[in-house]
């Protein structure tokens, strides 16, 4: 895609998740709020898209956060394997934390399932870090081949295990009923290669409360694309005043388990014992100050690569 499908394909999203009609009144005005932060946006985008191609994702990734973000505040990445067949498990609060994850793990095979949204197959650099999971169809089980195929290998593969959109531990009260919509795919992943070593990611702190309340946020029907209506529209603050709108992220990265011991008879079980390692770091996260973290980044730089335990 050029430049302006790459934009055209953000605002057809944006109209979808608002529940916008083709002849909407409202396209116009949505046009013309979103105009320069999509500029912006797609111009970033392309020179991350050239950074990938150069020196990998998560290259892009500490290259880019600096933008959005004020510090990286990080616990447990002594605890990150440096090799062997590793699942990180995450919760999925959206805006960067997509990027804030691949950017503290030092591996380079480190591979994402991500959702299959067309911007994001438009950028050809990310196809080779990148698991992209179609919304529906058939396509859905070749990529959680390929997940298994990757970590057969003896590779680290990153997934968002709700498939959506979660609350932000932050401030949301059903941060923790969220994690229990987990998908058996993670059980199914540990089942099928049982050499894995599984470690649950615990993030916050990246949307702001105040943009849940943005008027938009009404044209959502469930609480998941309020979530992704209010990502959308801080992001878009975030381009255009730049300084102002930047984030102070959580990460909490837990110990790594081998899959041997928490794999049950059946998928279901396998999936209660994951979901009840990431609700106990959920609560140790939420639970300390800023101080019993470190902060990765230290300026407007992006920072440097983190090290990991062999």
């Amino acid at each position: 895609m050029n430049y302006p499908e790459l934009r055209q394909s953000l605002l057809e999203e944006f109209y979808h998740l608002l529940g916008i009609k083709r002849q909407s009144w409202l396209k116009p005005l949505i046009d013309w709020l979103m105009r320069k932060p999509l500029d912006r946006f797609v111009e970033m985008a392309l020179q991350f898209d050239a950074i990938v191609r150069a020196e990998g994702f998560s290259t892009a990734a500490r290259w880019v956060l600096p933008r959005f973000v004020r510090g990286i505040y990080v616990r447990g990445l002594a605890h990150i394997p440096a090799e062997g067949s590793l699942l990180l498990t995450a919760n999925h609060p959206g805006s960067i934390d997509g990027l804030l994850i691949p950017a503290c793990i030092p591996r380079k095979d480190l591979r994402i399932l991500a959702s299959g949204l067309t911007f994001l197959r438009s950028l050809p650099s990310l196809e080779r870090f990148l698991i992209f999971v179609p919304r529906q169809g058939n396509g859905r089980a070749w990529a959680l081949r390929q997940a298994i195929r990757h970590l057969q290998s003896g590779g680290a593969l990153l997934i968002f295990p709700s498939g959506g959109v979660d609350p932000d531990p932050s401030f949301h009260p059903e941060a923790r009923l969220y994690l229990e919509k987990w998908s058996e795919s993670v059980a199914l992943l540990l089942q099928r290669v049982p050499q894995t070593m599984v470690q649950t990611v615990i993030c916050s702190h990246v949307l702001l409360e105040r943009y849940l309340r943005h008027p938009l946020t009404r044209f959502g029907s469930t609480l998941r694309q309020k979530f992704v209506i209010a990502e959308y529209i801080q992001m878009a603050e975030q381009l255009v005043r730049r300084q102002r709108e930047k984030l102070m992220p959580c990460l909490s990265f837990g110990e790594p388990i081998p899959a041997s011991q928490i794999l049950s008879r059946d998928l279901e079980g396998t999936l209660k014992a994951v979901i009840q390692v990431t609700q106990h770091l959920l609560a140790e996260h939420t639970s300390l100050q800023r101080d019993r973290f470190t902060n990765l980044l230290k300026g407007e730089e992006p920072f440097s690569m983190p090290t990991s335990s062999p």
